[in-house]
């Protein structure tokens, strides 16, 4: 009975320990716990500040009655790669056994400066030291926190959310909410250092679970993302304004007006659909556009008029020309032989 109860004691005093820096506050998600190493997880060291010319990692296992099994003996600690500036990397090997080491530490070539006791949660954190404890059962020892320090998976997710605010006029503005807010927020929190923090419950004890407040933001962003509406209001209002001029049936050729009413047809059939994409409304709008610019108007056919064609009018003129030629020749002989009898 003492024995289990002294290793709950030691339990909890060591993931206190390991995480004591930290401000517990309440998360929207806190899904990390401390788990046993497998192969391919990654384990970061950030030896800021640290005079260490190398970085090893020990590694164990701590058995329930204290006992301890070593993956390999205190001399012979694996060795962290430099990957750049003062970030190493540790890269669970293949041939460690899944499920079975729980603890490991981080130390100096000659194990002379190390740090407390840590164990493992999550691949893609970095733990740095802050300051060496000078008293109690880990004095010496240096203390620090977890840090996020690939921030890949985020970086993703935050891209692809980006990608919604470049349709942004198409969704309702319900939908939409304060998606903008938010990704600007996640992105400031990305930009810099993003600590793990501990989970209180409602009672402000510790729930031994872990998160960073990125992966919260995220997911009110993702929850946003995943329930957008498309506005269909648009695709409505561009059909109502070029409706009319199916009826201007003595402007514009048959054919044109009827793709032009084919496609408005398409667009009242998406309109039907309970949920339609941003991609099938842009579609239909630039279909509709594109059928309304080609409107064809409907030629006017102008008649050539032949004067041979008209005799009625070519007879008149050339009438009327002819009696006036020989009025002029008739009132000149009639003046000629005036003036000879007058002399």
């Amino acid at each position: 009975m003492f024995k289990k109860i002294s290793f709950s004691i030691l339990i909890l005093s060591f993931v206190f320990a390991i995480f004591s820096n930290i401000s517990p506050v309440n998360a929207l998600t806190a899904d990390m716990e401390l788990s046993t190493l497998k192969k391919g997880d990654v384990i970061y060291f950030d030896a800021s500040g640290l005079d260490w010319d190398e970085v090893k990692i020990h590694i164990w296992k701590k058995n329930a009655d204290g006992s301890g099994e070593a993956y390999k003996d205190w001399n012979n600690s694996d060795s962290m790669k430099k990957v750049s500036g003062n970030i190493y990397s540790y890269t669970v090997p293949e041939d460690m056994t899944e499920g079975k080491y729980n603890h490991f530490l981080f130390k100096n070539s000659d194990g002379t400066k190390k740090t407390i006791d840590l164990g493992f949660i999550k691949t893609g954190f970095a733990y740095k030291c802050t300051h060496t404890i000078e008293s109690g059962e880990n004095v010496n020892k240096l203390e620090g926190y977890w840090y996020l320090y690939d921030k890949s998976e985020q970086e993703k997710l935050l891209s692809e959310a980006k990608k919604y605010q470049l349709d942004k006029e198409y969704y309702t503005k319900d939908s939409y909410g304060d998606l903008d807010s938010l990704i600007e927020e996640a992105s400031t929190k990305l930009n810099n250092e993003i600590v793990m923090e501990a989970e209180k419950d409602e009672k402000g004890n510790l729930t031994y679970k872990y998160y960073v407040e990125i992966d919260a933001d995220l997911e009110k962003i993702k929850e946003i993302t995943d329930n957008l509406v498309v506005n269909k209001e648009i695709l409505q209002n561009k059909i109502d304004e070029v409706l009319p001029k199916l009826d201007e049936t003595n402007v514009y050729t048959k054919v044109s007006l009827d793709n032009l009413k084919n496609e408005i047809n398409l667009g009242k059939e998406l309109l039907e659909k309970d949920n339609i994409t941003v991609d099938e409304l842009k579609n239909s709008l630039i279909s509709i556009d594109d059928a309304a610019s080609k409107l064809e108007a409907i030629p006017v056919v102008k008649e050539d008029v032949k004067i041979s064609e008209n005799p009625k009018t070519f007879d008149g003129i050339l009438g009327t020309l002819l009696f006036g030629i020989v009025g002029i020749l008739g009132f000149g002989f009639a003046f000629k032989k005036y003036r000879f009898n007058f002399r």
